[in-house]
């Protein structure tokens, strides 16, 4: 499935980079947010459109502030 908006796949590419900077795996993301593996990749794929508090969960589990993922989306 493609990406929903260029915002999406901007926003995906942040997660994912930030994650691999971190070294963790999208199973740990995704456990420590208490979600499915898929959904991680999901949000790395542009595919889900995620919810502020999605995003603060996120930004905990990834060890980084909601203003890091959005400034390196360049948001």
């Amino acid at each position: 499935m493609p990406a929903r908006s260029k915002a999406h796949a901007a926003l995906g590419r942040a997660i994912k980079e930030i994650r691999e900077q971190k070294e963790l795996t999208q199973v740990q993301v995704a456990q420590r947010m208490d979600a499915p593996s898929t959904f991680i990749s999901d949000l790395e794929r542009g595919v889900r459109n995620p919810s502020w508090s999605t995003l603060l969960g996120l930004a905990k589990a990834l060890g980084v502030k909601p203003s890091e993922i959005a400034k390196r989306a360049g948001q």
